[in-house]
């Protein structure tokens, strides 16, 4: 009995360690379920890009054409670690490619080419006619989303792409070279940079770096969150309410001039976050 209870003190320590452990914000505002019911496919979504997508899109069609996402996970990660984020801003009216590039333990490069595959996946369903998202997409309006290798991948996608990305999202960004040393003059979006204090791979001295680099070509936000490990991000983590209370305020006011939600990027209820020690350190450049 002693040596299982040991056992379960153990294994506590280390979930604690990879996801951290303290409670997580009440669902709200943003990170409350949106309006927008969730439908989805991935029937025949493969490409030498990739190795398997889902799209989820909402089910309710309207008379205007909405945003579009592309998401990836980072090193070891399929696409159903990240359903967590792309369900719920699929409920939130966006139509979501979530990608499990073509090897899980390639250079960040695998997933740049997952990013890229994935845009040109979406501009091909929004062209066809049997597709269930046929028009529906604004291609104006595409926002690249990654964490860890994936958010390096979007960053480099977002470079090769040009202006036809309008946001990036980039969770716990990791690019083992540094990312001193990469290309990233041809980037234009804007762009919001989100990571946590007890990250060892992300820090928040290579954020904070980061997005003074990406300030000098458009728009660049940071949030680095207390007490948020590097797997954090992931469907096992913790701290997500926190996490949607920014990104989805994001992309709704880039994606779609919807500033419902624009007291959470440094007005009152991101207040509210600092005065509760959720948040390390911001910088919010609208």
């Amino acid at each position: 009995m002693l040596g299982d209870h040991r056992y379960l003190i153990c294994s506590i320590i280390i979930s604690c360690a990879l996801v951290g452990c303290g409670a997580d914000v009440e669902m709200n505002g943003p990170s409350s379920e949106g309006e927008y019911s969730l439908c989805s496919y991935s029937d025949e979504m493969y490409s030498g890009y990739y190795a398997s997508a889902k799209i989820s899109y909402p089910c309710e069609r309207e008379s205007q054409p909405h945003a579009a996402i592309v998401l990836t996970g980072g090193f070891l990660d399929k696409k159903e670690t990240m359903y967590w984020l792309s369900d719920h801003l699929t409920h939130y009216g966006f139509t979501v490619i979530t990608i499990t590039p073509t090897t899980i333990i390639g250079p960040p490069v695998t997933w740049r080419d997952s990013h890229i595959g994935g845009y040109n996946k979406l501009l091909e369903e929004n062209n066809n006619p049997s597709s269930p998202i046929y028009m529906t997409i604004n291609t104006d309006a595409i926002s690249l989303v990654g964490y860890s290798f994936g958010a390096a991948g979007a960053l480099m996608a977002a470079n090769e792409l040009g202006s036809q990305i309008t946001s990036l999202v980039l969770l716990a960004p990791v690019y083992p070279p540094g990312f001193d040393d990469l290309d990233i003059e041809n980037v234009t979006a804007t762009s919001l940079i989100v990571g946590g204090t007890n990250d060892i791979l992300s820090t928040p001295k290579v954020i904070e770096s980061l997005q003074k680099r990406l300030q000098n070509n458009a728009p660049s936000s940071f949030v680095i969150f207390n007490n948020v490990f590097h797997e954090s991000f992931i469907s096992i983590g913790s701290y997500h309410n926190l996490m949607k209370s920014y990104i989805v305020p994001h992309l709704e006011y880039y994606l779609e001039s919807n500033s419902r939600y624009l007291s959470y990027l440094g007005g009152r209820d991101h207040d509210e976050f600092v005065e509760s020690e959720r948040i390390y350190d911001s910088i919010f450049n609208l």
